[in-house]
């Protein structure tokens, strides 16, 4: 009885999230003639160094030029990947000096399913003709002693978009990690979408698919599932379309199911290969946005036939139902469930209108988190050092200061205001308080956020800075002026009212000595103390007289 491949992965992995089912329902080699199968004619064709038991070492003009895959010694490479085809090894190159990655098909699964080398020599003709800077390039095709395909691509040194997620604290991503992994989703539509143009289905998209480099470069990786839509291409030049050269049949035959059911679209997962196309796509990269707002992807049942029953209905579950208690960004969850759409129709249409949508959320500051405050929360606390800006979402709140000991409203805001802005812009303590006066939903921008769009050395942001550090001083300007004016205002009163003698219904004193007092004990000029008490409405000097009064004396 054929076995499904599906069933024959290793008991190490997990079957749900990492095989790629090779075959549904059968094996094509019972229905091939062995000679179609034969590996060497075709890799003869298709690359100019290739390496075959029995075969000398030459290029096919016959010349003794010994070959680039000849000299790796894929025995002395570290194994860095294993899937359900075959292995990735770190091997280094004695004549370009350079590591590179070399991949090639398990010799058990060959065996097992003959199909597995000509997939592995498709993905090689495959990443080989897609060049793009989010694709992993491809460097030489050969093959092993046992004639096995294998091939040499760049060796990226860094993280899959799994560990990159998997990075984050228990109940979701800070806006920093956010931010980063949504730019590198947004590089990886780029490189789906390019590849879409050139007639190319990926048909295994997944984090682990998705690797990043030490320095922020981005890759889309194994291209082993990839299905060719030549009618897709852009244009009708040859060029424009990705071709392959190989007897294989598993790629196209109606029994063969390929790509990773914990991230398949259902007409996919249905083996409908006439309706996959590049929505098919779209629909497991936003498998990936569900696995980055909830932490696991949208198919996961209690065993891999579960899991598949789930994929074939498009069954998924709403990002906040199923992690009530993470912060899921309201926008962000409606992009990935649109794009989870069960009907094709439903979903984005193509991966550049995906890609939109997210740098669109990252461009409008919904990636930043929300904070919920019942009223009479205190938001913000004068003197306190400043570690977060707000923009109102909902609600309305009340900023007042400490003036001479008493607090005092001096602002009321609503939605779209901002606060705490200046504290982290000029690293000083906070200048107000800030209090919910009804439930308040507010955005927090953290000073590492602001650090991220307002980088120091760019004009904008110490054109930022400046401001904030000019309005803060205003501020201390005005509030010394105000204390001042305060002190001179409460010491006549005092005055006033303790020696004050009573005439035409008002407590007065002599203003020419009182004046030269104040004036004295505040370190300011005598006008400076007229101009203050003029602006007083409670004290009235009459100066042809040469007093000043207390209009409300009792």
């Amino acid at each position: 009885m054929n076995r499904d491949p599906f069933d024959q992965a290793p008991d190490h992995l997990d079957a749900e999230l990492v095989p790629t089912q090779i075959l549904k329902g059968g094996s094509p080699a019972a229905d091939l003639d062995p000679a179609e199968l034969e590996l060497a004619p075709l890799l003869d064709v298709t690359a100019g160094s290739v390496v075959i038991a029995g075969h000398d070492d030459k290029t096919m003009d016959g010349s003794a030029e010994p070959s680039a895959m000849a000299r790796l010694r894929v025995a002395d490479g570290d194994e860095i990947a294993r899937g359900g085809m075959g292995s990735v090894h770190r091997v280094h190159d004695p004549g370009i000096r350079r590591w590179v990655a070399l991949k090639r098909v398990d010799a058990q699964q060959a065996r097992l399913v003959p199909e597995v080398a000509h997939l592995l020599l498709e993905e090689a003709q495959i990443t080989g003709q897609l060049e793009h800077p989010n694709i992993v390039p491809v460097y030489d095709l050969g093959a092993d002693p046992a004639g096995h395909p294998m091939f040499t691509m760049k060796l990226v040194e860094g993280e899959t978009l799994t560990a990159l997620i998997g990075g984050s604290d228990r109940r979701g991503h800070s806006a920093e990690q956010l931010r980063v992994i949504l730019d590198a989703l947004v590089k990886a539509c780029d490189a789906v979408a390019f590849a879409h143009s050139r007639g190319v289905i990926h048909r295994d998209l997944k984090p682990d698919n998705i690797m990043i480099g030490s320095f922020g470069q981005v890759y889309v990786v194994d291209w082993g599932c990839a299905l060719l839509r030549q009618s897709r291409a852009v244009t009708g030049d040859r060029e424009s379309s990705v071709t392959v050269h190989s007897a294989g049949t598993a790629r196209t035959s109606p029994l063969a199911v390929l790509g990773t059911v914990a991230y398949m679209a259902p007409e996919q997962a249905r083996g409908e290969l006439a309706t996959i196309d590049e929505r098919s796509d779209v629909y497991s990269l936003g498998g990936i946005l569900y696995q980055v707002l909830t932490r696991r992807p949208p198919h996961r049942g209690k065993d891999p036939a579960a899991s598949m029953l789930l994929a074939q209905a498009g069954d998924v579950t709403p990002p906040a139902d199923l992690r009530p208690h993470f912060d899921i960004p309201a926008e962000l969850a409606q992009i990935a469930m649109k794009a989870l759409a069960p009907l094709p129709v439903d979903r984005y249409q193509t991966v550049i209108e995906l890609r939109d949508a997210v740098r669109n959320f990252l461009a409008g500051g919904s990636w930043l988190p929300h904070r919920r405050f019942a009223p009479g929360d205190v938001i913000i606390a004068e003197g306190d050092a400043g570690d977060a800006a707000y923009i109102i979402v909902a609600g309305t709140c009340e900023a007042s200061r400490s003036i001479q000991g008493t607090a005092t409203v001096i602002r009321t805001m609503g939605p779209g205001e901002v606060f705490g802005e200046t504290a982290i812009l000029t690293e000083q303590p906070r200048s107000a308080t800030v209090v919910a006066r009804t439930a308040v939903v507010a955005t927090v921008i953290t000073r590492e956020a602001l650090e991220g769009e307002l980088p120091g050395s760019s004009w904008i942001g110490a054109f930022a800075r400046s401001l904030a550090t000019r309005f803060r001083e205003a501020e201390l300007r005005a509030d010394a002026t105000y204390s001042l004016a305060g002190r001179v205002v409460d010491a006549a009163r005092v005055h006033v009212l303790v020696g004050g003698v009573a005439r035409d219904g008002h407590l007065e004193v002599p203003w020419p000595p009182l004046r030269q007092s104040i004036a004295a004990a505040f370190g300011v000029a005598e006008h400076q103390v007229d101009g203050i008490i003029d602006e007083a409405a409670e004290l009235q000097v009459d100066e042809a007289r040469g007093v000043i009064k207390l209009r409300a004396a009792t």
